[in-house]
């Protein structure tokens, strides 16, 4: 009996070694089975950090849209949220991020030269974020706004219908983006892919619609076995505004990276934090910013640094581009951003290290 015991013993010694050593390896797993080795070590960086007790949060900045960040004088320009900052706090943000739509449908020209830019940052060491926020399919001919055109004529099951004249419209529009994706992926870029955010929302065409997991997990099928994007981390992102609503997340097999948006003074994530956590995933603030309703005047960055302090899973934080001159939220706008910069928990270009994941 003794002997049967403890052969028995051993048995579930070896069997919870082994479910330890599976979650331990499944935990490095990228959606995409075939995604880079570059991809793979970034997404472990990524998993790694908050264990971390210095240099755990990677910082970021948002540019607009398209190729905004080229106009050394527009609003969303690259000089003004990037260079100006360097100059004021002495660092770059370890993450450059851009939106690939939302203001427009930017050409293939546009969004080239957009890409000059996020290639150039990713040779000096740092990491690259793009947004996709589609413009309404069904409504201005298939250019209407994201939030303000008509939701009633939206009919994602026509997207989806291979028979359809939207799925054909739809798939021009996201083979311009593959290609803009490609090009990163040629030049070795790895990208933090957040398409269609907000989902749990109500103001974006896509959002809290039934057919929202099929469009992604048929966004994702597309883009990894017809398109070959293997340079892609999938980031599932939503807002804080709302309750989470689980029946729209596509599934541990297509999503990386959890994150959330929270925009108030205290960047507080009561609603969405913890259910996000439950995913197991890499969690993230995609998109962050101060309360848009009252941002005519600088305000206090030290607020996001108690907050990163008090949400320890968030590995990256991206603050957004102003909203215009009564919603001024970048960095480089807000009062201490080199207090922020140089905190001992805040990750800039020059601290990535990501490239020892290679190994």
């Amino acid at each position: 009996m003794r002997k049967l015991v403890s052969f028995g013993c051993a048995l579930l010694f070896i069997g919870v070694s082994f479910m330890h050593s599976e979650n331990l390896a499944s935990r490095y797993l990228t959606s995409n089975e075939n995604a880079s080795p570059e991809a793979q070590a970034v997404l472990k960086y990524l998993q790694d950090l908050p264990s971390k007790t210095e240099n755990r949060v990677l910082s970021g900045q948002n540019c607009g849209h398209g190729d905004e960040l080229t106009d050394p004088k527009g609003y969303n320009s690259y000089n003004h949220y990037i260079e100006e900052l360097h100059a004021k706090t002495g660092k770059y943000v370890a993450i450059l991020s851009i939106d690939y739509e939302y203001m427009a449908i930017y050409s293939p020209q546009q969004i080239h030269a957009a890409n000059a830019y996020l290639i150039d940052y990713w040779k000096n060491g740092g990491l690259i974020a793009i947004n996709y926020t589609p413009r309404n399919p069904f409504a201005d001919n298939g250019s209407g706004d994201p939030q303000q055109s008509s939701k009633s004529k939206v009919k994602i099951a026509k997207l989806l219908d291979p028979e359809s004249a939207e799925h054909s419209a739809w798939q021009l529009r996201m083979d311009v983006i593959a290609t803009g994706l490609a090009e990163l992926r040629d030049a070795g870029v790895v990208v933090l892919w957040r398409p269609m955010q907000e989902m749990n929302g109500t103001w974006f065409w896509y959002a809290s619609k039934p057919e929202y997991k099929t469009l992604w997990i048929d966004m994702h099928d597309y883009f990894t076995n017809e398109k070959g994007l293997n340079n892609l981390l999938w980031v599932y992102d939503t807002s804080e505004a709302v309750a989470l609503n689980n029946s729209t997340y596509p599934g541990d097999a297509y999503v990386d990276i959890v994150g959330n948006n929270p925009y108030s003074d205290t960047f507080t994530m009561v609603n969405n934090y913890k259910g996000l956590s439950k995913f197991g995933k890499v969690m993230c603030c995609a998109e962050s910013g101060f309360d848009l309703n009252t941002t005519t005047k600088p305000k206090d960055l030290n607020a996001l640094i108690k907050a990163l302090e008090k949400y320890p899973a968030i590995a990256y934080f991206v603050e957004w581009h102003n909203c215009g001159p009564n919603a001024m939220i970048s960095l480089v706008d807000s009062k201490n951003a080199d207090q922020l910069l140089n905190h001992p928990i805040i990750v800039t270009r020059d601290e990535i290290n990501w490239k020892e994941y290679l190994k």
